[in-house]
């Protein structure tokens, strides 16, 4: 988001070069959380650039403010997502020959194909769990954290996906330097948005968000603020921070639906692998 890819710069070497070291998942997460809030940063550090939106340094100041207020995490979530969330997934994955484990088992995507022998249903904060293990560092810190993931039924073919997101930007704050002082260590982003399936892809759109437990009015700033950013900085390759929690999902499911070769389906609380024998 909020800039157009040049020539890289020396902070954005050394994050490739640590991502090649944490597996394909892995980098992927932390490439684009990273892409989205070093974009923020490098935006926000040049103070000419704010006059551009529409904001004068006293209001951006302010609304890094809001950005550090303290925030409740038990109240974010109405479906939190708990380590025992990933037990039955993986007894569920297991049953149906899913080899998505590695040696110590724990999941990995990062095998180019992965085998499945049977349909494979999970609830909603199973998916969600399982994210979450294919996503923590070898050091057992997590860049993106899933609280909450909630796939509800809006009409036939349409579902609503809800998801909340812990951004840890301690190690992104460290690679970026003394402009991202002002910024909290975390960030918490309640996006929602419609869910569906395109072939073996699932896709969402309409996503809205809450960022950390702002205010209606707050929030409301800020995202506008970020959106005048955005529109700014007209490029398709750009992704908004609107998109960014629903697009590493939407992105994970798709990719492992790819690679077991099977047909995603969407139900109340549910998502499902089926293999393309059984959807014919």
């Amino acid at each position: 988001m909020f800039f157009k890819k040049k020539n890289k710069t020396d902070t954005e070497i050394e994050l490739q070069k640590a991502n090649k070291k944490k597996g394909c998942l892995k980098s992927f997460i932390i490439g684009v959380v990273a892409l989205v809030f070093i974009g923020i940063v490098v935006v926000f550090s040049v103070r000419d650039s704010l006059k551009l939106f529409g904001v004068n340094l006293k209001t951006f100041n302010e609304y890094v403010s809001w950005l550090n207020e303290e925030v409740d995490e038990s109240k974010l979530t109405a479906k939190p997502i708990s380590g025992n969330n990933y037990l039955t997934f993986k007894e569920k994955a297991e049953a149906s020959g899913l080899e998505i484990f590695d040696n110590n088992g724990n999941v990995s995507l990062n095998y180019p194909s992965i085998n499945i022998s049977a349909n494979l249903t999970v609830y909603d904060y199973e998916l969600g769990a399982m994210i979450n293990n294919a996503s923590t560092q070898e050091d057992g810190g997590q860049v993106f954290s899933l609280l909450e993931l909630s796939i509800t039924q809006v009409s036939e073919n349409v579902f609503s996906l809800k998801t909340v997101v812990r951004f840890d930007l301690t190690e992104i704050k460290k690679e970026v330097g003394s402009y991202a002082n002002k910024l909290p260590d975390k960030i918490y982003i309640t996006s929602v948005g419609e869910c569906f399936t395109v072939g073996s892809r699932v896709q969402a759109r309409n996503n809205s968000i809450l960022i950390n437990q702002l205010s209606e009015e707050k929030n409301d700033k800020i995202v506008s603020f970020l959106n005048e950013i955005d529109k700014e900085v007209e490029d398709d390759e750009i992704m908004s921070i609107v998109d960014i929690n629903n697009y590493i999902v939407t992105e994970i499911l798709t990719s492992l639906c790819q690679k077991t070769n099977t047909t995603p389906a969407l139900n109340q609380s549910t998502f499902s692998m089926m293999l393309k024998s059984s959807t014919n």
